[in-house]
Parts: C-alpha cells; sequence; structure tokens
C-alpha cells in the first residue's frame, strides 16, 4: 500500500474524520477517567431507542473505547444512525463534518461491547484503554512501529472474553482505517492478487495479523479505506447475484477499444456520443438531462440519449458491469461504486470520456462472447444475464468456466416446449391487434416510469409515487404484473393476449428481446402514437389465432400479466404443436431432502430412515415448528426414492377419526335407484395397501399421519396392531378384519399389511389434553425427536440463501428464539416439548426490504407466538407478556443500507 490517503470530501469516505477525530477526543481530552459521564450520557440516549439499549443495560460505570465506537457500528437504519452521529459529535466536540452517507465498514449486530457481561468487568476495560493508547501513540507511524510490547498489549485485548481476531481488527479499522483492516478483507484482497498467505482466523497471531498488513501493504497500492470499500461493495454485489436481484450492464470502452486500458487502470467507466465539454452529473433525470442536452445543442437519437440516461441516473452503486477485452471473448468485470458522475474537465472530443463513474474492475476475467450488440456504449443486459454471473460467481470461487451467451444479444430462435408461457392482457384502450402489427406486447401504466426499476421493491416505489392513495394490495397487484412484464419474462418464453372478454380468440408468440421504455408526452402518451409505454419485441405468429377455450381451467383471468402452468402450460403446447420438454427429474434423496430445506445433518437423516427402514413405521415427534409434516413427507420422497405423491396418502387423525375411516365400515351412499343405503368401503389405509398390492412389490407406498396421536389409537388401528409390525407383513400373518372388505386381497377374505407400505406419524407432546401412546402401541413403531433448529448451520444458510432474510434479522431470530426456548424449558410447569420451532420463522413468501422483513417478524411474534406463550402461563399473563416483549424490544431493522453491511460483519 502507498502512502497516499483517500479523498475524503467523496460521500463514500467522508466517515474517516468523524471517526478518526472521535479517536483522538477519546485519547486526548481524558474520557479514560470519565467513564461514568459517557455511561451517564449512553443511558439518557436509551429513550431515543437507538438499539443499544440491551447492551447499555448492562454496563455500570465503565466501557472502553472499543465498545464506544462500536455502538455507532451496530446495523441500523441510516436516518437512526445519522442522529446517533449528531449526539456524539456534540458531546464529545467533534468539529468533523457528520458522514454524508452511511458509512460502508464493518458493523456489529451481536455481542455488540468489547467486556464480558459480568459483575465484573474492570480487567477487560482497562485491558482495551491500555491497546488503545498504544494504538494511538503509534497512529501516525508505519506498521514497522508496532513494538512486540505493543504487539503483546494488542494480543490482550483479543484475549478478552469473545473478543477474538475479527472482533478487534473491526476496532482497529475504525480508530485508524489507515493502518488496518478487518482480517476478512485482508483474506479477500489477498486473494484478488494471489499472494499465497495463510489466511488469517480467529486462530492466527498478532504477528502473522501484521504479516498480512505488510504483504498488502506491498502488493496492493490501493489505500486500505479503498480496500475495505471495494472489497465490500463488491461482496455485497455478489451476494445480490446470489439471490437474483443484481444488475447486470455492458459497457464498451469505444469501438475500437481505444480506452480499454484507460478504464481499467484508472477505475472507471465513461460514456462518449461527443459529450466531452457537457458535465452531466447535474442532470439527475430525464428532464434535467433533456433540457441539458437542449442547451448546449445536442441532437441525440433516441437510442443515445437512453443509454446516456442510463449511465447517468440507473448505473448504480452494487450494480455489476462488465467489458469485452478486445477482439476475442474474454470479459473483464467489476462493480461499480457510486451512484453519481464524476466530471474531469475537458472538451476535446477524441479524447477519453470526462464524465466516468468509478467501478471495481476485478482483476480475474470470464468467457464471454464473439457476438455483441450493436456498437452500444452502454446497455441493461437481460439475455444471459444469469449465465454472465454464475460465470463471475465461479471465476470468483476458482472453478473452471464454460462458454457463456452473447451478451445482450437479442435472440429469435429457441428450443419451443422448455420455455415459460406468459398471458399479457390487453386492457385500458389497448387493442391487441395493435400488438400484432407492430409486433411487440406491452402493458398499461403509462405514467409510470419504470426504466430505472431493477426489484419489486423499486417498481413499488414508483407505483406509490405515482398513486400515492393506492391500497396496499392495490399495490401489491399492480407491481406484481409489472415485475413479471419487466423482469420475470425472458428472451424465448411464449406470449398469449387477446382482448376482452375472457372468451373469444387469441393471438400467441416468441418473446424476442430485454423491455424497451418508450418515450411520452405530457398527457403520459407514447410519443409514436402506439399504446403501451412499457414493451418487449414479440415474434406473432398473426396467421394462426387460436381459441382460448381450448386450453382447459381457464387461466384468463383479470391480471394484467399472469404465467401458465403445469396442465395449462403444457394445453398450450399441444394446441400449437410443439413438443413438451421432457418431465423433470424427479429422483429424491437425502441430498435433496437437504436442499429442500430439512435442517437435519446427513448422518441424522440417514439413522431415521435406517429405522424406518428397519421397522416400516416411523412417528417423529417434537414441540409445534420443529417441521414434523415437512419432514414426513420428504422421508416418504426418500424412501421411495422419488418424488411420486400418487404413492403416498395423507391423514388426519382427530378425537372423531374412527376405525371405519382408517381401515374401513359401513358408510352411507347411494344405490342405482338414488336411495340412501350403507354398504362396506374401504378406509383411507386399505385403499393405499391394495394399490400397493397391485404394484411391484419394489414399489414402496407411505401412509402418513399427521397428528397421531390425536385419536384413540386402538380403536382406529385394532387389528392393526398386529399387522404393521415388520415381521407380520406375510400372509401366513393374514387376519379376518372385523370390515367386510370391498375387494377382498385373497379368496378366505383374510386381510395382511403389503411388505412395500410404510407409515410415517407426526406427534406433538405439547398439549396435555392428549393421552400418551400406550407400551403396546410404542413397541410398533420407531420414534425420531425433532428439536428447534434456530442454532444450527443449515438453518443459518437456509435463512440467507432461499429465504434471503438479511443477517441482522437472522442474528436477531437466532439469540431471541433460543433464549425464549431456554425459559420454555427451564420452567417447571413446562419442558423441552414445548419449545417454539423454527417452522414458524419458514417464510413463504418473497420479502424485499428491511422494513418488511421487520414487520414479518412482528406479525409473526404477535399473531403465533404470543397466543402460545399466553396459553403455556395463561395462570401468570406478566411472564408471558415479558417474555413477548424481550422477542421486539430494542429490535431495530438493518435499514435500507443494511445489506451492505453484512459482508464482513
Amino acid at each position: 500500500m502507498s502512502d497516499n490517503r483517500v479523498d475524503t470530501s467523496r460521500p463514500e469516505y467522508s466517515w474517516i474524520p468523524f471517526f478518526e477525530e472521535l479517536a483522538q477526543r477519546l485519547h486526548e481530552d481524558g474520557w479514560r477517567h470519565r467513564q461514568p459521564e459517557i455511561v451517564d450520557e449512553l443511558k439518557r440516549r436509551r429513550e431515543d431507542d437507538y438499539g443499544f439499549n440491551r447492551w447499555v443495560n448492562e454496563m455500570d460505570t465503565r466501557i472502553d473505547p472499543f465498545s464506544i465506537f462500536s455502538l455507532i457500528n451496530i446495523r441500523m437504519g441510516w436516518k437512526k444512525r445519522s442522529r446517533l452521529f449528531e449526539a456524539y459529535k456534540e458531546f464529545y466536540g467533534i468539529d468533523a463534518e457528520l458522514p454524508a452517507e452511511d458509512p460502508v465498514v464493518p458493523v456489529l449486530f451481536t455481542n455488540i461491547l468489547y467486556f464480558p457481561g459480568n459483575t465484573d468487568y474492570t480487567a477487560a476495560v482497562e485491558t482495551h484503554w491500555d491497546t488503545f493508547n498504544a494504538l494511538m501513540v503509534s497512529r501516525n507511524e508505519g506498521l514497522d512501529s508496532y513494538s512486540p510490547d505493543k504487539k503483546a498489549q494488542i494480543a490482550k485485548s483479543r484475549a478478552v472474553g469473545t473478543v477474538g481476531n475479527r472482533k478487534l481488527s473491526m476496532a482497529m479499522y475504525w480508530i485508524n482505517p489507515h493502518h488496518f483492516l478487518h482480517i476478512d478483507t485482508i483474506n479477500s484482497a489477498l486473494r484478488d492478487i494471489d499472494v499465497d498467505v495463510e489466511a488469517l482466523d480467529e486462530n492466527s497471531s498478532v504477528e502473522s495479523y501484521f504479516a498480512a498488513l505488510t504483504r498488502l501493504r506491498v502488493n496492493d497500492k490501493r489505500p486500505f479505506p479503498a480496500i475495505n470499500f471495494e472489497e465490500r461493495v463488491f461482496a455485497d454485489a455478489l451476494k445480490a447475484a446470489r439471490a437474483e436481484k443484481s444488475v447486470l450492464w455492458r459497457v464498451l470502452a469505444a469501438d475500437d477499444h481505444s480506452w480499454l486500458d484507460e478504464f481499467l487502470s484508472e477505475n472507471y467507466l465513461g460514456i462518449h456520443y461527443d459529450l466531452n465539454a457537457l458535465d452531466l452529473s447535474r442532470s439527475q433525470s430525464d428532464t434535467e438531462l433533456r433540457n441539458q442536452l437542449d442547451s448546449a445543442d445536442r441532437n441525440l437519437s433516441e437510442d443515445q440519449f437512453r443509454q446516456v440516461l442510463d449511465f447517468a441516473v440507473n448505473v448504480r452503486r452494487g450494480h455489476i458491469v462488465v467489458m469485452p477485452t478486445g477482439e476475442g471473448t474474454n470479459l473483464r468485470y467489476g462493480v461499480a461504486l457510486s451512484d453519481r458522475v464524476d466530471y474531469v474537465a475537458g472538451s476535446t472530443n477524441d479524447a477519453p470520456p470526462t464524465n466516468r463513474k468509478q467501478v471495481y474492475w476485478r482483476p480475474l476475467e470470464i468467457r464471454g462472447s464473439r457476438k455483441v450488440p450493436a456498437r452500444k456504449s452502454l446497455v441493461r443486459v437481460e439475455v444471459a444475464r444469469q449465465e454472465i454471473i454464475d460465470q463471475i460467481r465461479a471465476a470468483e470461487r476458482g472453478e473452471p468456466q464454460t462458454d457463456t451467451p452473447s451478451v445482450g444479444v437479442e435472440v429469435d430462435s429457441f428450443p419451443e416446449g422448455d420455455s415459460r408461457v406468459w398471458i399479457v392482457h390487453a386492457n385500458r384502450g389497448m387493442n391487441a391487434a395493435d400488438f400484432v402489427r407492430n409486433g411487440f406486447v406491452g402493458t398499461e401504466w403509462n405514467e409510470l416510469d419504470l426504466a430505472g426499476c431493477a426489484s419489486l421493491n423499486d417498481i413499488k416505489e414508483e407505483y406509490r409515487d405515482k398513486h400515492p392513495s393506492a391500497t396496499p394490495s392495490v399495490v401489491g397487484n399492480q407491481a406484481g404484473s409489472l415485475r413479471r412484464f419487466l423482469l420475470d419474462i425472458s428472451p424465448g418464453d411464449w406470449v398469449l393476449t387477446s382482448n376482452p372478454p375472457i372468451d373469444g380468440t387469441f393471438y400467441y408468440g416468441r418473446i424476442l428481446g430485454s423491455p424497451t421504455f418508450e418515450p411520452v408526452d405530457e398527457e403520459n402518451s407514447p410519443t409514436d402514437g402506439l399504446p403501451c409505454r412499457q414493451r418487449r419485441r414479440v415474434n406473432w405468429y398473426e396467421d394462426d389465432v387460436k381459441h382460448k377455450s381450448e386450453i382447459p381451467g381457464r387461466p384468463w383471468l383479470p391480471t394484467a400479466v399472469i404465467e401458465l402452468t403445469g396442465g395449462q402450460r403444457e394445453a398450450f403446447f399441444r394446441l400449437i404443436g410443439a413438443e413438451v420438454a421432457p418431465t423433470p427429474d424427479r429422483t429424491y434423496s437425502i441430498d435433496t431432502m437437504i436442499d429442500d430445506g430439512v435442517f437435519l445433518d446427513e448422518d441424522e437423516l440417514a439413522r431415521i430412515m435406517a429405522q424406518l427402514e428397519r421397522k416400516q413405521s416411523l412417528i417423529l415427534q417434537g414441540p409445534p415448528g420443529t417441521g414434523k409434516t415437512f419432514l414426513a413427507k420428504r422421508l416418504a420422497y426418500a424412501l421411495m426414492g422419488e418424488r411420486a405423491d400418487e404413492r403416498v396418502a395423507s391423514v388426519q387423525f382427530h378425537q372423531s377419526y374412527a376405525y371405519e375411516d382408517f381401515v374401513g365400515g359401513y358408510r352411507p351412499g347411494v344405490n342405482e335407484d338414488d336411495q340412501l343405503v350403507f354398504k362396506p368401503q374401504d378406509g383411507a389405509f386399505l385403499k393405499l395397501c391394495e394399490r400397493a398390492r397391485a404394484a411391484s412389490p419394489d414399489d414402496k407406498f407411505v401412509m402418513l399421519i399427521d397428528e397421531i396421536n390425536r385419536g384413540n389409537l386402538s380403536r382406529v388401528f385394532g387389528e392393526l396392531l398386529m399387522l404393521i409390525e415388520a415381521d407380520k407383513r406375510s400372509p401366513e400373518h393374514a387376519v379376518e378384519l372385523q370390515h367386510q372388505m370391498a375387494d377382498a386381497p385373497v379368496d378366505d377374505g383374510r386381510f395382511f399389511v403389503p411388505p412395500n407400505v410404510y407409515i410415517i406419524g407426526t406427534m406433538n407432546l405439547a398439549d396435555r389434553s392428549l393421552t400418551g401412546m400406550n407400551v403396546a402401541m410404542r413397541r410398533r413403531f420407531a420414534f425420531a425427536e425433532l428439536r428447534p433448529r434456530f442454532d444450527t448451520p443449515k438453518f443459518e444458510r437456509w435463512l440467507e440463501e432461499t429465504a434471503k432474510m438479511p443477517k441482522w434479522l437472522r442474528s436477531w431470530i437466532t439469540q431471541r428464539m433460543v433464549e425464549l426456548n431456554d425459559a420454555i424449558t427451564e420452567d417447571p410447569s413446562l419442558d423441552r416439548q414445548h419449545a417454539i420451532g423454527h417452522s414458524f420463522f419458514c417464510p413463504e413468501e418473497s420479502i424485499e426490504t428491511d422494513a418488511e422483513w421487520e414487520a414479518w417478524f412482528r406479525d409473526i411474534v404477535d399473531y403465533q407466538i404470543r397466543p402460545q406463550l399466553e396459553e403455556y402461563w395463561f395462570d401468570d399473563p406478566g411472564k408471558a407478556e415479558r417474555e413477548v416483549a424481550a422477542l421486539t424490544n430494542g429490535m431495530v431493522s438493518g435499514g435500507a443500507d443494511a445489506s451492505a453491511d453484512e459482508a464482513n460483519s
């Protein structure tokens, strides 16, 4: 690293002077001996609800400097965090300006104090003040100035409680960002420049930490704050890509690649079109840019204008950028670091672009395609978007790459039967014939400017802005249709359109390209006189008009954009004579169970499977919400080796469920004369057994019994108590049932359970109104107990990768629910069977913003957890209320920028 420093006048680095002066004040103004004042001020601020109430409550009169910094570096919304910066500025007398934006630095959510939460932490606090003073003494000196004594002092702080290397290196970076870095950032940066050193972890020595910093300083010329900022923004971009929420752009460094080296060496992307004399940073909207171009007498085509607008307004921090590197097939990729345009004064039109956006170009390349779109300086990539992102992720993992489809090329030839099928209605003055004649399909809502929307939340915000009185349900419905049209439909998909009413004919065609956004006049009508501001090009089969009634299920709902799936999709392909893609692979195994979101370890699942195969009857028992029913279905699939729902039967026992329902008996029916009669009918279990008997012995069938202990088991099972035993599954053990079977399996009418039939039941022991299973029943089943999985890596990974839950909420749920379950288990009137399971916190819907995630969590607590706790402690409502409050008190959502803070925390 060179000794040059970052430009702290830039918003992304504006936090540095504030942090540096705070450290200087703590060091020089005697705050070590004024700790009671600091604690009193923090406790006074508790009513402002900054999210650190719980931590402040653990303090007596002492606090260390690392914890002072930590309290302004926890996950909270920028609005709330900026108020906290203002409070610090006033209290410590800081002259530096407040940060211009939320600092992109490592932050904490849990365990934010640097001393253990016990009654006497004096030694820990004093150790940290000694370390802080040692760091401040060497503040303006190089890394070589840290003597063995100073490093030994740093090691003492690292050894306090649960501080460790990650947490301490975080504090060191806050205090002196020009000398230190978080260890995860060091590991990432060294990996990027291919420096082969052992990765730092919690067990690394202080010497190893300083050695790694020195290697980085020698091999990477960026200032340390730039390394932190760029690595963290890129890490967050990869997380967005993994969640399929990323935005991807392709940029050309001029037609002849003349500015390629300039872009890469100076870390920016630019756009030209002879605009070097204009400062585009002054134009942040469609109207402002048009006015600026008109004032400068610069006439651009509409296509060029849209590209310039994309560059100035729509390329934003965290968006991924790819750039062809020449005539070959490789692409360089990086991430945009700023929303704003930087203008480098100049007017020569043949010089490199003077309007620039910062980009962190990665040192790696990926394979692209020899095909590039028509010579556009900038284009948002939709075709092959996910394939390119997959290539980037593979490159970052050091994995082999495959050829990537063309970047941004509009494709008009696709396999017919493996694409998605969409209906786009012609509503509000639109006409399907206009779509067909002009080769496009479009949506209504011309008043919305959706060109820069990259997510459902972006679309919702635009809709609310134009329709402030719309109800949440209307916003959700309309934004959902727009999201499907703009973000979900892909080139190659089929589209169907027609005019109202629901009955009648429809046209169909193939989507050819990405969305386009037409200019509109003052009345929000497209200037070309055709309907729809938002459009997609379509190859219509206008000579082959079909009738809606030929697709079963009547899918022509009034929703503007809907997808045809299942039988309706297959019916459409049959109607147009296209070959439908092969049936998806139904293979199922323990690995598939884990991929589906079963949070048990592979070994544990294998043991449960072994018990099921040995006993052929298994019961899953555990507290409510531990995924018993979810697991039971997937155990059935794994047992069968495939998702074969036709070989699974499900029932739920209850107090009225009887032998006649499960085995068989006389049930009401009608005869040929429509007269009411009672005749023998087989129950659910016998019907499954007959299907199993008629199938191949290798085909396994499974009876799922939910809430098995809610029925009177002896009465429901009857003779089956013996017949379900694994060693009684043969004709020699057949018995005559009290029920006269509708179709007897053998001549004498006797019955036995086929060996290819299995039973999986679920049982909740928390309900004390239920009687337990008697010994005879227990002997015939294997039992597997499920427990809440809040503290398991698999649950954490599922919440992150599948549910896309932000880390601040994942950490909150884990900590609070473990504490609640401890309180339940330790209560003498309850036990572990009354714990709260993890299934309550497995969202089924798609959730976008931190505020929506917090509202979802609070709804779960208020409408599902609270009633259960009130039932548990019906005789002590105060305790129930305290436990409910503990789940939400002090909770602060991550804010709009929370995802940018997760990478290295």
